[in-house]
């Protein structure tokens, strides 16, 4: 199995059209974060926060966060 890291900044309270990483990324990496199951994990060191999750299109999945309360009330401040 073949996995990888995909540093980029995000600023977590924005939906993915207001992303200013994402227009630096390349096409390749635009084609993992839509069409790649890919795990990720959302956290709050200062809080002691973090959620971990799955999806194949980490895109979509990142603006449906932002209007869940639950998730809301995590005041992630990271991603990985």
């Amino acid at each position: 199995m073949d996995f990888s890291i995909l540093e980029f900044p995000l600023e977590i309270n924005q939906t993915v059209v207001y992303q200013k990483s994402f227009k630096d990324l390349s096409n390749i990496e635009h084609r993992v974060l839509k069409d790649v199951f890919v795990t990720y994990i959302y956290y709050n060191l200062g809080l002691k926060t973090i959620y971990v999750g799955e999806t194949k299109d980490f895109c979509k999945r990142h603006d449906q966060h932002l209007r869940e309360n639950h998730f809301l009330e995590g005041k992630f401040n990271q991603c990985i």
